[in-house]
């Protein structure tokens, strides 16, 4: 088949209509999210917060390292003042 006369059958999901999502859309989603929530357990939050620290000290730990070595020395140094 010739590429210059192959037509596409695809559309957006919009379809022409608006691209808002409806309310019956944002209801479902929501449904989902809160049944994911529920099922990952009163401690997902805080799993977050430590995954986001721990990726945080990781992507930066020679800085960090630096950091606590500063913090023990100034630490140090105000301690025998």
């Amino acid at each position: 088949m010739n590429n210059a006369t192959r037509t596409t059958d695809w559309s957006t999901s919009a379809d022409g209509g608006p691209t808002e999502p409806s309310s019956t859309e944002l209801s479902e989603l929501k449904r989902q999210l809160d049944e994911c929530g529920e099922a990952q357990g009163p401690l997902f939050g805080v799993r977050c917060v430590a995954e986001t620290i721990n990726r945080t000290v990781a992507s930066h730990f020679v800085t960090s390292v630096l950091v606590i070595v500063f913090l023990l020395v100034v630490g140090t140094l105000i301690a025998k003042a």
